[in-house]
């Protein structure tokens, strides 16, 4: 299946984006939106943790900086 879609209409090409195609987009587009959600949720408990004095590590740092 293709990721365009085109329709003849009047001498015209229209071209647009199949439901697949617009479907990987939303799929990409959700990713990034839990990567925002993760970044802000950490930076949250680090900066109560700085507050309360205690120590907080994060094995999603460790992973986001090998990407």
């Amino acid at each position: 299946m293709s990721k365009f879609k085109g329709e003849e209409t009047n001498e015209k090409l229209i071209v647009s984006k199949s439901l697949e195609k617009l479907a990987d987009e939303n799929n990409e587009l959700s990713k990034e939106l839990d990567y925002i959600t993760k970044e802000e949720i950490i930076t949250a408990i680090k900066k109560i943790a700085d507050k309360v004095g205690v120590e907080v590590n994060f094995t999603y740092d460790n992973q986001k900086n090998k990407l």
